[in-house]
C-alpha cells in the first residue's frame, strides 16, 4: 500500500478515537450562543460538518433532538432550511425558546462525545478551545443580540449590531495559527514561516502578524492574488482560468492563483486545520472567484447529498463571503464570480444566482481578459 496512504489512513483513524475531554468540564459554563455570537467563523464550520451527516444515529437530526428541539421543527429544518443549512436553521429555532437562552456550550459538547462525534471534537479540526478565548475580550452580552442569520434564499438578512467588530477580533484569534497559503504565479505553495495580510488591515496590538522578506519579495511581482473556488463538475475550466490568470502575457500581469486540490502537499495543509487554513487563506487573497456551476449551487444551497471534502469547503467559502458581504452593508467588494460558457443559460437564471447581490454580476469564461482587467485594476 502506498506509504503516503497509510499515513493518512491513521491520521483519519486518530482523529476519531475517542480522546480524553476533561477540557469539556471548563465549558459548562459557557453560554453557547456568547461563545457562537464571539465565534461566528468556528460556528459556521461546525455547522457545515454537522449539515453533512443525516443519519438517524449520529447525524445533525439526532444532535438537535438531543438538545431539545421538536420533531416538527427538524422536518422543517429538513425540507426547508434552504442556504442556511440545516444545522443553522435548527439552532435558529432553538435560540427562539425562552428555555434555551441559556444553552451551555458544554452541553453541545457533551452530546457530540455521546453521538461518537470524535472527529468534531478533535481540537485540531474545529478549534473549540481557542474560541473560549475570545470570551475574555467580551464586555456585555445579550443572546437577543445575535441574530448572524443570512438566508439569501428567502432574501431576509438579520446580523448583529455588533457584528464588525466582534467578527474582527473574532477572526484575528482563529488566524493566528494557521497554515500559510503563498500564492504565487504557478501552483500555489505554503510556507509555516510566514503570513501575509491586506496591508490595510488593522490588527490586535497583541498580535504582531509579520510576512517575511522572502515571502514579500516573491509576492509583489503579482498584480493581483485570487482564490478559485469550484466543484469537479468544472474541473477543466478551473484549469483554464488558472492558466489564463498566471500567464504573464495576458496584457494585464501575473495574477496569483490558489486552488485547494492543485497540490498534494496544499491539500495535506487543509486536512491539518481546515478551519483556520481556509479563513487564513479567505483573507490573504485580493478576490474570490467562484465558477459557477450546477454542482457549485446544490452545494452552496446544502442539496448535495454527498459528504466529501469538496462539499464542505465550498459551503464554508460561501459562508465566509456571505457574511464579509453583509458586514460591510450589502457591498460585493471581494467575488467576482465566473460562468462556464456552456452553463450559462443554467446557471444566470438560477434561483441562488438571480437576486444574489454575490452574483449579481458575472463573467463567463470567454470574458477572462475583461475579468482581469478589473481585478488588477480594482487592488
Amino acid at each position: 500500500m502506498n506509504v503516503d496512504l497509510v499515513k493518512e489512513l491513521e491520521a483519519l483513524y486518530a482523529s476519531s478515537k475517542p480522546t480524553n475531554y476533561d477540557w469539556i468540564k471548563e465549558t459548562w459554563s459557557i453560554n453557547f450562543w456568547e461563545y457562537a455570537h464571539l465565534n461566528i467563523t468556528l460556528i459556521d464550520w461546525f455547522y457545515i460538518n454537522m449539515d453533512t451527516a443525516r443519519d438517524d444515529k449520529t447525524g445533525w437530526p439526532m444532535f438537535v433532538e438531543m438538545l431539545g428541539l421538536e420533531r416538527a421543527h427538524i422536518e422543517h429544518c429538513v425540507h426547508y432550511s434552504g442556504s442556511l443549512g440545516p444545522t443553522r436553521k435548527a439552532f435558529q429555532y432553538l435560540k427562539e425558546i425562552e428555555e434555551k437562552k441559556d444553552l451551555k456550550l458544554g452541553l453541545v459538547l457533551e452530546i457530540l462525545k455521546d453521538l461518537n462525534r470524535h472527529d468534531l471534537l478533535n481540537p485540531s479540526f474545529i478549534h473549540w478551545k481557542e474560541g473560549v478565548a475570545n470570551l475574555d475580550k467580551s464586555s456585555e452580552f445579550s443572546p437577543n443580540d445575535c441574530n448572524e442569520y443570512i438566508d439569501m434564499d428567502n432574501k431576509s438578512i438579520t446580523i448583529s449590531n455588533t457584528f464588525s467588530e466582534n467578527s474582527s477580533m473574532q477572526q484575528i484569534g482563529l488566524v493566528k495559527s494557521a497554515n500559510v497559503g503563498e500564492v504565487g504565479n504557478t501552483a500555489g505553495t505554503f510556507n509555516n514561516n510566514s503570513l501575509s495580510m491586506e496591508g490595510k488591515e488593522k490588527q490586535s496590538d497583541k498580535i504582531k502578524v509579520i510576512a517575511d522578506k522572502k515571502t514579500m519579495k516573491k509576492t509583489s511581482k503579482l498584480a493581483a492574488k485570487v482564490l478559485l473556488v469550484y466543484s469537479d463538475d468544472v474541473k477543466d475550466e478551473a484549469t483554464r482560468v488558472a492558466g489564463y490568470f498566471r500567464n504573464p502575457e495576458n496584457g494585464h500581469g501575473i495574477i496569483g492563483v490558489l486552488m485547494f486540490r492543485e497540490k498534494r502537499e496544499l491539500w495535506n495543509t487543509i486536512l491539518a486545520d481546515p478551519c483556520n487554513t481556509i479563513h487564513k487563506w479567505f483573507k490573504q487573497v485580493d478576490f474570490i472567484v467562484p465558477i459557477l456551476s450546477p454542482k457549485f449551487l446544490k452545494q452552496i444551497q446544502n442539496l448535495d447529498t454527498s459528504n466529501d471534502d469538496d462539499l464542505k469547503l465550498n459551503r464554508f467559502i460561501y459562508r465566509l463571503t456571505l457574511d464579509e458581504y453583509v458586514s460591510i452593508g450589502s457591498l460585493n467588494k471581494r467575488c467576482r464570480a465566473i460562468v462556464p460558457s456552456h452553463f450559462a443559460s443554467e446557471v444566470i437564471n438560477h434561483e441562488v444566482v438571480y437576486g444574489n447581490g454575490l452574483f449579481s454580476v458575472t463573467w463567463q469564461t470567454t470574458q477572462l481578459e475583461e475579468l482581469s482587467s478589473l481585478i488588477v485594476n480594482h487592488i
